[in-house]
């Protein structure tokens, strides 16, 4: 039985860095034009975005669903999850996946951690976890 990790796209790592790996995209709004985070919007434009306009961007939280989905793709291969979410200090991230993980089947272990971090200390933890992985 493999371990399928579950981050947010606040830990910069991208989709397809690991196989045992899915990164899930954080909502970007520039204005009113709302973009998911390494999906519709690439690293260089949203520093394009920076620079051209006037609006600084908000961030919004992966939501339960988008986890659920994520947990139900990793049970239907028979893997285990640890989802790793970035500071429930600082989104609503970590309770979405925690609201998820509660809803989840009990067809594989299922566990939430808060990395208590965002960006290069989330990437870390996530980098050590997928060498435990390994």
């Amino acid at each position: 039985m493999a371990v399928r990790i579950i981050t947010d796209s606040g830990s910069d790592c991208l989709q397809g860095d690991h196989p045992n790996l899915d990164v899930l995209p954080l909502s970007i709004a520039f204005g009113e034009t709302t973009y998911s985070a390494d999906v519709d919007l690439s690293r260089e434009r949203f520093y394009e975005l920076l620079v051209e306009g006037d609006d600084f961007p908000t961030t919004g939280q992966v939501n339960p669903y988008a986890f659920s989905q994520a947990i139900a793709r990793a049970q239907e291969a028979g893997d285990d999850v640890v989802i790793m979410a970035l500071s429930g200090k600082l989104s609503g991230t970590y309770q979405s996946a925690v609201t998820a993980a509660a809803e989840a089947s009990d067809a594989t272990e299922v566990h939430v951690v808060d990395t208590k971090s965002v960006t290069v200390g989330e990437h870390i933890l996530i980098d050590y976890a997928l060498r435990l992985v390994d």
